[in-house]
């Protein structure tokens, strides 16, 4: 595969990033120095966007824990996708 250079791309920064990071889902090379398994990749993160994401699924997932104690059964996707909205403080 040629390794191209995209400008501007980096999910986490906005910085520059090469091709084989983004089909990845890693983000660029100052914001993650290593290469780690996607399923990690939140123990590694040091602010930016990916961080932010990182710590909405955290909660999201703890907020799923509650709701199955409480209810006595699993959110729907859809439930799961209104309270990512709530955490990420974005209109409905």
């Amino acid at each position: 595969m040629i390794n191209a250079l995209f400008s501007k791309l980096c999910p986490n920064c906005g910085g520059d990033i090469e091709s084989h990071r983004l089909l990845r889902g890693l983000p660029c090379k100052n914001c993650l120095p290593q290469e780690v398994k996607r399923d990690h990749l939140c123990r590694f993160l040091k602010g930016g966007a990916l961080e932010q994401l990182c710590d909405v699924e955290e909660k999201v997932e703890r907020w799923g824990e509650l709701f199955e104690r409480t209810v006595g059964s699993h959110p729907w996707s859809l439930q799961r996708s209104w309270i990512r909205k709530v955490f990420l403080r974005r209109s409905f």
